[in-house]
């Protein structure tokens, strides 16, 4: 259960470290991983229900803003295989993590 994976990664990362954890969930997939997109709001939500639980903090990756008018030109012109982000997706994806924690 994804639930007691999270549960089981903070208590791990606890009990070795006092470090501030932060969640980054998901990020959307491809238009033909339709699917996995439709599911990826009720994924952020466990996870983000349970880091929160913890203390945790989390940056919502499914809500990184689009550069561009569409997910499939963003997915052509950011990603390497429609889900991992290429050198100019890397730098979008970095920015959106520093804005989100800054």
């Amino acid at each position: 259960e994804l639930a007691d994976k999270v549960q089981s990664a903070i208590t791990a990362i606890k009990a070795n470290t006092n470090a501030h954890i932060v969640f980054i969930t998901p990020i959307r997939r491809s238009a033909d991983n339709n699917e996995i997109n439709l599911k990826l709001p009720l994924i952020s939500g466990i996870i983000e229900n349970i880091a929160l639980a913890n203390g945790c903090s989390v940056i919502c990756g499914f809500n990184f803003p689009i550069p561009t008018s569409t997910i499939d030109t963003y997915i052509s012109n950011f990603t390497a295989d429609g889900l991992h982000p290429n050198k100019t997706g890397s730098k979008v994806y970095a920015q959106s993590v520093i804005n989100a924690i800054y």
